[in-house]
């Protein structure tokens, strides 16, 4: 299900849209504008005179010089708001609990299984098994680790 906000200011009209995974019940309201040409029509004399969002879907009426009018529908907005048709999205077997992260490099946002590797303040060069993640506060940075030799570390209860 999508939810849509049109907003108008001066002759400029905003149409955006949000996808909701979860279904929930959303009213949705038909939108309208009147459209209005400005110089002349040139010689077939057709101008666009309403545009209408139903639903999801976008209609164009067309009114020609004679003063009859035929309707276009201009697609669907479901079929166009997809993450995968933005140019700075690339999304390659999403997965549950994937994450998007921005690649500096390549200036692009892509999907990334959400782990330690990618979080900044995360050192794994010690990474092992039995490891702990331990504050430095020398680095700014959690450091896995299998040895706690930090003083201010207490550790109380528990079997060693």
């Amino acid at each position: 299900m999508s939810d849509y906000k049109v907003s108008v200011s001066n002759n400029n009209i905003k149409v955006s849209a949000s996808n909701t995974k979860h279904e929930t019940k959303v009213e949705m309201l038909d939108y309208a504008t009147s459209l209005s040409r400005v110089g002349g029509q040139g010689t077939k004399g057709d101008s666009v005179t309403n545009v209408e969002l139903r639903g999801s879907e976008i209609f164009a009426t067309i009114t020609r010089a004679d003063g009859t009018t035929y309707e276009i529908n201009a697609g669907d907005l479901d079929a166009q708001f997809n993450i995968d048709n933005l140019s700075d999205f690339t999304v390659a077997n999403a997965a549950d609990g994937d994450v998007l992260i921005y690649d500096g490099t390549d200036s692009q946002w892509k999907n990334h299984q959400l782990t330690t590797s990618k979080v900044l303040d995360i050192d794994n060069t010690g990474k092992e098994e039995g490891a702990v993640l331990v504050y430095d506060n020398a680095t700014s940075k959690y450091k896995a680790t299998t040895r706690i030799e930090k003083q201010e570390t207490k550790i109380i209860g528990g079997s060693f």
